[in-house]
């Protein structure tokens, strides 16, 4: 069980930290295009619900004081070795077959895995889902993304 204590620490630690997003957001305020447009809005979401959060904790401290769950085991501790190990392959990936090609087969494997799909649901999903990401990043936004080396030749 947390202490009174532990919770005001970290509730304080969240408002100092709230605070300093806050701040960042203010200086990023000249570059505004409107109220809710421009490099400030993030910093200052991400700014005020800490502060927020930071408060709540400070004065009424964590409900979850009274629930101790145990590590999981099983199938449920290695997906939660496998899926950031996958998300470390997808990186290492990208640089060899490209963004689409490794996004097809992580996004298939991670639908496989956490959705309990059939490999042909799955699949289908996962070249849904590879066809919207290129088309936004890379066809509307132009976002350069890694094309990928097939046996030392760059594509």
């Amino acid at each position: 069980m947390m202490s009174k204590k532990a919770d005001r620490t970290a509730g304080a630690l969240a408002v100092l930290l709230g605070a300093a997003a806050l701040a960042e957001a203010v200086k990023l305020l000249q570059y505004k295009a409107g109220l809710w447009i421009g490099d400030h809005v993030f910093p200052f979401l991400i700014g005020a619900g800490l502060v927020l959060s930071g408060i709540a904790l400070t004065v009424k401290g964590s409900a979850a004081h009274a629930i101790v769950k145990p590590f999981p085991t099983g199938r449920t501790a290695v997906m939660l070795a496998a899926v950031p190990a996958l998300l470390f392959a997808y990186l290492f990936l990208m640089t060899f077959v490209g963004y689409t090609a490794a996004t097809l087969v992580c996004s298939l494997v991670l639908f496989r895995w956490i959705g309990a799909m059939r490999w042909w649901s799955a699949a289908l999903i996962a070249v849904l889902l590879t066809g919207a990401l290129y088309f936004i990043f890379i066809t509307w936004l132009m976002t350069p993304l890694p094309v990928g080396r097939w046996m030392g030749v760059w594509l």
